[in-house]
């Protein structure tokens, strides 16, 4: 689990060719958003929008 009120780093094993990444909000009654599959052959950006009660979180441009 990571806060992204700061921003956060994740490094995914260059042996892994493909991930998913599963997004929560704390106390949000929203589903868990699951993104991907991802190629592990770049570097990725994702931007969260909204709060607690309605969010999603997209690609950055």
């Amino acid at each position: 689990m990571a806060s992204a009120h700061k921003g956060y780093h994740l490094y995914i094993p260059e042996d892994k060719s493909t991930f998913y990444l599963d997004f929560d909000v704390l106390g949000s009654v929203q589903d868990l958003k699951k993104r991907g599959p991802f190629n592990n052959d770049q570097d990725s950006c994702w931007h969260y929008n909204g709060n607690s009660g309605n969010w999603d979180v997209f690609p950055c441009p």
